[in-house]
């Protein structure tokens, strides 16, 4: 079922207890959204400053990497249709229970993940915007289609499944 463009549902708020329980299979070092505020199929929210932790310095790089920025879309997605399943603020065929056993199993696969730098973005604090643009529900899972927008530099988007 594709979404609506039109914001018109009510903006909900996420309180920080709430992104932290989405995020919980992170470390708390790592998780990296906050002030999260879902409208309809659209979260809006500030991505804090980035750590990249493969390096001896974690700010050896100023600027968000390839690799940040896929587990920035992975969290994304994480309060995105976890905070719609947590709020029921937009309908889809996922309640917060199924969530929570999907993510605690390890079951949100990515199909596909692509990420397009515009332009280089600071490591943070930056603007953030995930959309579901699109998705269904089958027999083997919740598929979704999402965009997302972090920076001014770097859009993505990512075909993902909820497997049952």
């Amino acid at each position: 079922m594709r979404t609506d463009p039109n914001l018109t549902q009510p903006r909900i708020p996420l309180t920080s207890e709430q992104v932290g329980e989405l995020l919980a299979i992170y470390n708390p070092d790592h998780r990296y959204v906050e002030e999260a505020v879902l409208q309809g199929p659209e979260l809006r929210c500030l991505v804090k400053q980035v750590d990249y932790p493969f390096t001896v310095d974690a700010h050896f790089f100023p600027y968000i990497t390839a690799p940040t920025a896929a587990l920035l879309v992975a969290q994304l997605s994480y309060v995105l249709i976890g905070g719609m399943a947590l709020t029921s603020s937009f309908r889809i065929p996922l309640s917060w229970t199924g969530f929570i056993q999907c993510r605690d199993l390890a079951r949100l696969r990515f199909v596909r993940v692509g990420v397009r730098y515009r332009r280089e973005v600071q490591g943070g604090p930056q603007h953030a915007v995930a959309r579901l643009v699109e998705y269904r529900d089958a027999p083997r899972g919740f598929f979704s289609w999402m965009t997302f927008r972090i920076g001014d530099g770097i859009v993505a988007d990512a075909v993902g499944q909820l497997q049952r």
